[in-house]
């Protein structure tokens, strides 16, 4: 009965509570790319590089010469990383993936250029949903006692609503971008959690962009992946909570084990025991029952008093 209600609940609210979780999840640190580095350090390698960085102009000289040089088009995806060409760094990646399908180094860095795109949009949808609230519009009418009337106009002003309004539009249409971008993204880590399917981190990530990009299925599915992977790791909850959310069933074999609460604690009961007084054992022998007595009654060994003689009248 709770998973059902677990479902229904949080469905209404999901898509940018999911997408703030998801995000934050993965780039801090928690989950983890191809080869054992979290995605926060793929993001930190593409964009924090050092100085000896390849130029665009060689490795586009390099690729005149061979447009299919895997090592050419990482250099110039780097080249174009390091100028802050973020969009041509990921084409060129796609170029790279494309010709080198388990490239892992290229996965993870095209995932990780992705993956900033999705984190600046959200919090684009984060700052205009602060933004659009119109402190002196109160659509729920809990205006505080105002016997002159000015306070309940200004934050009752329509044209504050109006704003209100527009505010909240715009935010709708930032969020459809930003999920659009993390179904970008999802592709990527799919790509990932392909070249590496035993990996339940990369599974993991994936329905985290997936759960973002409001894709439910796809989240749903690739959560249960990674918990059959790896059923009593550290995420183990946590995942079987995201399957139920997006609208998964869990298997009777990943279901929570539930505590046993019908066991008690007998040591109260025990020390009771041992000072109550020992009760006698009333069945361990049949009772004799008496001539003329009525066994119904329960009979006794002890004979009936005689009845008293008379005296002769």
């Amino acid at each position: 009965m709770f998973f059902p209600r677990l479902r229904k609940r949080a469905k209404p609210v999901f898509v940018l509570l999911a997408a703030a979780f998801a995000i934050g999840f993965v780039a801090l640190g928690v989950g983890t790319g191809v080869s054992g580095s979290s995605l926060g350090d793929v993001i930190r390698d593409v964009f924090g590089g050092g100085t000896d960085q390849p130029s665009i102009s060689d490795a586009q000289d390099k690729l005149e010469k061979d447009p299919n040089d895997i090592e050419a088009l990482r250099e110039l995806a780097t080249a174009y990383v390091a100028a802050g060409q973020r969009t041509d760094a990921a084409a060129t990646y796609e170029r790279l993936v494309a010709l080198a399908p388990t490239d892992a180094e290229a996965l993870s860095q095209l995932a990780g250029l992705y993956a900033r795109d999705v984190n600046e949009a959200f919090n684009r949808v984060g700052a205009l949903q602060a933004s659009s609230q119109n402190p002196f519009n109160d659509p729920a009418g809990s205006v505080p006692a105002d016997s002159t009337g000015f306070v309940t106009a200004i934050m009752q002003d329509p044209i504050g609503a109006a704003i209100n309004d527009q505010g909240q539009e715009l935010v709708a249409r930032e969020t459809a971008k930003a999920q659009a971008l993390a179904r970008r993204a999802a592709v990527a880590f799919q790509r990932i959690a392909l070249a590496d399917p035993e990996n339940p981190l990369n599974w993991q990530q994936l329905g985290q962009y997936a759960q973002a990009g409001a894709l439910s299925d796809v989240a749903a599915d690739a959560y249960l992946r990674a918990l059959r992977l790896d059923p009593e790791g550290p995420d183990a909850d946590n995942l079987r909570t995201l399957v139920l959310i997006n609208g998964g069933t869990l298997p009777p074999e990943l279901q929570p084990v539930l505590a046993d609460t019908t066991a008690t604690d007998t040591t109260a009961t025990d020390a009771l025991a041992e000072t109550a007084p020992a009760a006698t054992d009333t069945a361990a022998a049949p009772t004799e029952t008496a001539p003329g007595a009525d066994p119904a009654a329960g009979g006794t060994d002890v004979a009936p008093p005689a009845p008293a003689e008379t005296g002769a009248g």
